[in-house]
């Protein structure tokens, strides 16, 4: 199954600041992106085989992807898929820990983990 997380938000700062955050953060929750246009960028975690056998989100086929959708302010389409396989859990529990990996990407591009 399928689950699902979008945000739309604004961001207060600049444009040219939004890649190197989203590489920052990806390179922190082991993403690798995997497509990089203009505005557009699409990033992959896990592994397909293991969505059957773990219950540990991090390990799942994971697909997040952020899109410029105006500015300024500059405003971002946020978008993460989760393949929760087989998973014998509630959808409650798969959407808050959605959310929390959803808040640590925008944590980021907030720039609360630039130093």
């Amino acid at each position: 199954m399928i689950r699902k997380d979008e945000r739309t938000v604004e961001l207060d700062a600049p444009a040219d600041r939004l890649e190197p955050r989203l590489m920052d953060w990806a390179q922190a929750s082991d993403f690798v992106c995997t497509e990089c246009k203009p505005g557009r960028w699409t990033f992959r975690r896990g592994d397909g085989g293991m969505a059957l056998f773990t219950r540990d989100i991090l390990m799942m086929p994971t697909r997040a992807v952020v899109q410029v959708i105006g500015q300024p302010p500059l405003t971002i389409r946020a978008s993460m898929y989760v393949d929760t396989g087989g998973r014998l859990t509630r959808a409650a529990r798969d959407a808050r820990e959605i959310d929390e990996q959803m808040r640590r990407m925008l944590a980021y591009l907030r720039g609360v983990y630039d130093f």
